[in-house]
Order: C-alpha cells, then structure tokens, then sequence
C-alpha cells in the first residue's frame, strides 16, 4: 500500500479544490476518496457511455444500433479484447471498494471493461452528443462535454513535408491523403499484417501520381516500407494538424483524438475498425452512421482499398 499513502500525501499537501480522473486513473478514487470532497471530482473520460443497452451496442465493436445490440454485449463481455483479465480485475476492485468502505452513495454501478463508474460522481464523455448513436441514456451526473483537444499545439514541420504538402495543394486534381493507424498499433496487430497494409497505400500511391500520401509507419516497421514513388511520403512521426489542415482524406484507425481532429478540419474519414479495444471500433462505426466517412479493413484488397479512395475524394472535391 505504500503508493497508496505517496498518493494520499500528495493530495494533502496539494489540498486541490478540485480533482480530475481521466477513466484510466478512476480506481485511484478508492485510495482518496475520505480525503477529499466528492462533490469536487470530475471524472473525464474520452470515450462514450458504456451502458449495456438493448439498442446501442458496446463502443468496441463496429457495429450500428438496432436489436442485434443485446448479442452484441454478449459477446463482448464473455469473447472480447481481455474479457477473462478483465473480470478478475473487477471483482478485485469490488473487493478492495468494499475494503476501504467507499460510501454506499458514490458505489460502483458499473464497469468499463476494468475501469469503474462511481455513482453520483460527476462524469464527462469528451465527445460531442451528436457525434454519438441516438437514444444513447445517460445517468444524472453525465453529460457531454464535446471534443477535447488542442488545435493550437506547435508542430514541428520539416522541409520536406512543408515542400510536399505545397506541391500536394499545387493543382486543383492532387489530392492530399493522411494515413495514420496511431501509434500503438502494433500492440495488437501483427507485424507481417500491418507491413502488408502499408505496402497496399505505397501501391496505390504509385499508380495514382495526383495523389499525394503522407504515411504515418510505426518506427519498428518504418525502414521495411519503401515508397515507390515520389508522391508518397512514409516516416514514423509526423505533423497531424498541419496535414489535416490541407487534407482530402484520413485513414484512421478511430482514435479519438484522430476523429475529432478529423471532424474539427471537415476532413472525411476512410474508418479502419482493428481491435475491439477502448472505443476505437464504436468511432468507426459513428462514423459510416453521420455519413462522415466510410470503413475498410487492413484485409480490403488493393483494387477495392483504391476504388474507396478515389471514391471519397472525388466525393470531397463536389
């Protein structure tokens, strides 16, 4: 218990008139919770409420609303991305909520995958209410709170994708495309499939000149992915916003920060559903749904990955 009580002497010596959780710190609530006032936490989460719901399915699933969604939270409770792991977690948590007498008034009422949802806490999804399924039922202390993040962050833009970005934007045809799967991709991806992806954008880009590709490659793989022409541009790093302010295309993965990023430029969004981890998928899906964009997988052949392409920006240029 000994980060419990570096934690505890932290916020006493803070006194904070506040306190704010991202939902990945939520169970640190159990540790201070007789400490501070509970009137002043805040929990911020950037994901979507996960209440079970019979018309709504689980945020990590690609998946649109209707009477399917009950089967669909079947699935992912008893068959998704750590399901076992994560309710050993959950009775641990329970345990330990029920050891350091956390009030009756403030239990928990449910779980995110692991993460713990604390009564009468108040909770803010950093999503805009729009941008989630209709008919989505929130408790009374969560609300939306829109996106959250920063256009106004400094980029480092080098050279050459200052240059290319200029020659992308040069001609009424070039059309500018930002390709990142983010950047823990490889996490849950296999190596082999993701470099095979890769390769799948740098062909497309050498049998379509106009198209200029700017390919975000995780650097354990970045080397082993060579463009085949000049119009594609690979590194490990590079600038999103200033891409996406020039941008035809995002092919994303559905990171949130992504898609909000995405939507703030009006950039339309080619959805990659990978993993049914956090809420990448239930982007995705809210995406095809609001008709902001559409989805393909890492296995959409080559010829059908370039028709979806040259579909959306051509649609973008109307």
């Amino acid at each position: 218990m000994v980060s419990r009580e570096i934690l505890r002497g932290f916020i006493r010596e803070l006194n904070p008139d506040w306190v704010y959780l991202d939902d990945f710190c939520a169970t640190d609530l159990l540790l201070i919770w007789d400490i501070v006032d509970l009137n002043q936490v805040r929990v911020l989460s950037p994901s979507f409420p996960a209440h079970r719901n019979t018309e709504i399915p689980p945020q990590q699933r690609f998946s649109m609303p209707g009477p399917h969604a009950a089967e669909e939270w079947e699935k992912w409770e008893s068959e998704g991305f750590e399901a076992i792991i994560s309710k050993k977690v959950r009775e641990l948590v329970l345990l330990l909520s029920s050891d350091l007498e956390l009030p009756e008034t403030h239990s928990i009422w449910n779980f995110f995958g692991r993460i713990p949802m604390f009564a009468a806490i108040e909770k803010f999804y950093c999503v805009p209410a729009g941008f989630d399924f209709p008919g989505q039922k929130l408790m009374p202390w969560e609300s939306y709170s829109g996106w959250s993040v920063r256009l106004d962050r400094e980029e480092e833009i080098d050279v050459a994708v200052g240059f290319l970005v200029k020659k992308a934007k040069s001609k009424p045809d070039y059309r500018l495309i930002y390709v990142s799967l983010g950047t823990v991709i490889l996490e849950f991806i296999p190596k082999q499939k993701l470099t095979d992806f890769f390769e799948k954008i740098v062909s497309i880009g050498r049998d379509h000149p106009r198209w200029y590709f700017f390919v975000q490659v995780p650097s354990e793989i970045v080397t082993e992915v060579r463009p085949k022409s000049i119009n594609v541009h690979i590194r490990a790093f590079l600038p999103q916003l200033h891409l996406l302010r020039h941008a035809d295309l995002m092919v994303t993965h559905g990171g949130t920060n992504s898609i909000a990023e995405a939507r703030l430029f009006d950039v339309p969004i080619l959805a990659m559903p990978l993993v049914d981890f956090m809420s990448s998928q239930g982007n995705c899906a809210r995406v095809v749904y609001h008709g902001l964009g559409r989805a393909a997988t890492l296995d959409t052949p080559t010829e059908d990955l370039c028709r979806i392409i040259q579909e959306m920006v051509e649609e973008g240029a109307d």
